[in-house]
Parts: C-alpha cells; sequence; structure tokens
C-alpha cells in the first residue's frame, strides 16, 4: 500500500522527558513543548524508514523513544495511567479510536483514568453543547461499564456544565479539571460540590486557545492579505483585485465564524472588506478626487 492512500497519521512523540532538546529548555508552556516534540518526532522518523500504511494509517514516532522500557521498569498494578482526550466535534467514532490508540501505544488493556476536554470550532453564545457532550460521554460510560477505565471526567468546563453532566449521566464524572489560566480562583460553589459529590478538583494551567491554530491563522491570514494587496496596486483589471479580496474575506470571515476570535481571522476579515471598498471606490475613480 502507497503511502499516498494512508487515510488517518498518528504522531507519537513517546517519552517527551527522553528528549533532551526538550528538557534542556526551562519556561516552555506544555504548547510549546508539543510543538517541538512533534517537530523532533517528524525529523527522527526522516531518518529511517517510512513504515508502510496499515488498515489505511500511517504511523510516525521516534526510532529510539525509550517509552516500552520505562514502563516495564515498573509492574504494570503498580502505575496509575491516565489520558487527555481533545476532541473538536461530538463523533463517538473519534473519541473510541483516540481510546484505543491510547491502549495500542502504551500496551495496556485498560487505564486509571480519562479525561476529556471538548470544545467544537463553532462557539456559541450559550457556551457549552450540552447534546454534544452527552453523545460522546455515553462512549465513556461503556467503557467505564467494561471495566476499560476507571474514572471519567471533563476538562475546561463551566461549572452549569458539569453539574448538567453530572446530574444526567449514568457514570458521573469523578474528575474535573480547570483552567487557571482562565480562572484565578476555583468558584467557591464549585468547591463545595465537588467535595459533597466526592469528585476530584484538579488545575492546570496550559495556555488558552489553541496557539498553533492562531499562528497558523496569522500566516495564513498575513500571506494572503499581502498579496491581495499588491493585486490591488494594479489598476488594470479590477474584477481579479474583486475576486481575490474577496476570497480572502470569506476564508477569514468563515474561519472567524467558526473560531469566534478577533485575532487573527476578524482583523484579517475586515480589513479585506476595506481593501474591497478601496477597490470598488478606484474601479469608480472616487480615490483620485480631492476633497475640499
Amino acid at each position: 500500500m502507497e503511502l499516498k492512500t494512508a487515510e488517518k497519521c498518528v504522531i507519537n512523540t513517546g517519552n517527551i522527558l527522553s528528549i533532551n532538546d526538550i528538557t534542556r529548555k526551562s519556561g516552555q508552556n506544555p504548547t510549546e513543548e508539543l510543538i517541538e516534540a512533534i517537530n523532533i518526532t517528524l525529523k527522527e522518523h526522516q531518518n529511517g524508514n517510512l513504515s508502510a500504511p496499515h488498515n489505511d494509517k500511517v504511523l510516525i514516532h521516534r526510532p529510539n523513544d525509550d517509552l516500552k522500557a520505562k514502563m516495564e521498569e515498573q509492574s504494570l498494578a503498580d502505575l496509575k495511567i491516565g489520558l487527555k482526550i481533545f476532541l473538536n466535534n461530538d463523533s463517538t467514532v473519534l473519541i473510541q479510536e483516540a481510546i484505543e490508540e491510547g491502549f495500542a501505544t502504551l500496551k495496556v488493556p485498560c487505564v486509571q483514568n480519562v479525561v476529556l476536554q471538548y470544545k467544537k470550532d463553532k462557539i456559541s453564545e450559550a457556551g457549552d453543547d450540552i447534546s454534544s457532550l452527552k453523545n460522546i460521554w455515553s462512549v465513556l460510560e461503556e467503557y467505564v461499564k467494561n471495566e476499560k477505565i476507571s474514572q471519567i471526567g471533563l476538562a475546561d468546563v463551566e461549572e452549569a456544565t458539569f453539574r448538567n453532566v453530572f446530574e444526567w449521566a449514568t457514570v458521573k464524572p469523578s474528575i474535573i479539571q480547570i483552567n487557571l489560566a482562565t480562572c484565578c480562583v476555583v468558584p467557591p460553589t464549585l468547591q463545595a460540590f465537588c467535595k459533597d459529590n466526592d469528585v476530584q478538583l484538579l488545575t492546570h494551567s496550559d495556555p488558552a486557545g489553541s496557539i498553533p491554530s492562531l499562528a497558523a491563522g496569522l500566516l495564513f491570514g498575513s500571506a494572503l492579505a499581502y498579496g491581495a494587496y499588491q493585486v490591488s496596486q494594479d489598476s488594470s483589471n479590477y474584477s481579479v483585485q474583486l475576486v481575490t479580496s474577496s476570497i480572502l474575506a470569506g476564508v477569514m470571515g468563515y474561519r472567524f465564524y467558526n473560531s469566534g476570535k478577533i485575532m487573527p481571522a476578524g482583523v484579517v476579515c475586515a480589513l479585506s472588506g476595506v481593501m474591497i471598498v478601496r477597490i470598488a471606490l478606484r474601479a469608480a475613480g472616487l480615490t483620485d478626487r480631492k476633497i475640499t
């Protein structure tokens, strides 16, 4: 099977603590560590032979990763293994694939806990999407019932959402993880709820939002904006200018609609709109007139 036939790509960074380029650097946040780990994994994998896709999936990993050796140093019964899954849609297939890939990578039949962070691409004014969250939560419940997962929990959800899922679920969430980067103090009501219902309250300080997405969007938007600006300097073909700027405005407008973030999509979309007006005025000859 040729590589181009692969439909899925799994990048396994392995034991990040064994990557000297990362451990030697202090002060990196988790996003920066992840980006660097992925880059190193890709570089190390390129130096070896690319494995043929299996079941429409290709696995990219570091040849000298010591994860297996580290795990064999301890009895499986003495290890407490947890997974954190990040989803941006409510596909039950994707969460099953994520869990099974975790089992296969670690070569274990079960794990102690799984924490789910679910954020849709489109951010609605209503906040968390309860119905979609419940849909994928049902998958986690089945793993608990089958004794593949001992505890399941949620990360970065509103208190009202957590309470809603807790009251509804057959298998109650026993873990909640909140981001101190967006919430400096744990709400007293949430603390009391967790204490009364034996819920483990955890915190983290990961950067809010997606830094890779922000960087990619900014780079993509800036490149398109520069290209559209160069086209707008040529007054020989206004139709090309309008089409170029309209495409830019449409692409970044769609990105802004789904992300809800002003930077960079919203700003680039707005600038593209201004460019469209500018081109239209130039086509009408209005920009050459002096206002007195």
